[in-house]
């Protein structure tokens, strides 16, 4: 049984097996970094919205470029998080690079979207293992 940390704690399933305290670590922040990104965005579609629903009247176009304006704050503080705090953090002889520099935070990303998405749904439609396909389909007898 995967565990969090090796006391038999299951963890979604044993997609997060035994790590350390600063694995976790990094793994959180990449996750909130990642579903703060897409809140962003999601944000600034909502703003577009209210924005065309609101029939661009000025007095009603203003909450919605209020909103949009707040979204693009909120991916600039993204930004400013996962590349000019690991600076900043060597500047004052931190080491935060491990969890949230932007080589840490994409790795970690990529790793959770393959532990999650392995054997599940191929991406490429170019797929190179093709033998469960016949190749010809009316010789196929299980119809």
């Amino acid at each position: 049984m995967d565990s969090v940390f090796g006391n038999g704690i299951p963890v979604f399933g044993g997609i997060f097996q035994s790590y350390n305290i600063e694995d976790l670590i990094g793994y959180g922040v990449a996750i909130l970094l990642f579903l703060g990104g897409i809140f962003m965005v999601l944000m600034i579609v909502w703003g577009w919205l209210r924005m065309i629903v609101s029939g661009w009247q000025d007095g009603n176009i203003k909450p919605a470029v209020q909103t949009i304006k707040n979204a693009i704050f909120g991916i600039i503080i993204i930004i400013m998080i996962v590349f000019i705090l690991p600076w900043l953090g060597s500047l004052i002889g931190v080491s935060v690079d491990q969890y949230v520099g932007p080589t840490a935070v994409f790795t970690r990303i990529q790793e959770i979207s393959s532990m999650l998405l392995d054997n599940t749904i191929q991406i490429s439609p170019f797929a190179s293992d093709t033998s469960s396909f016949p190749d010809d389909l009316s010789s196929d007898s299980s119809f």
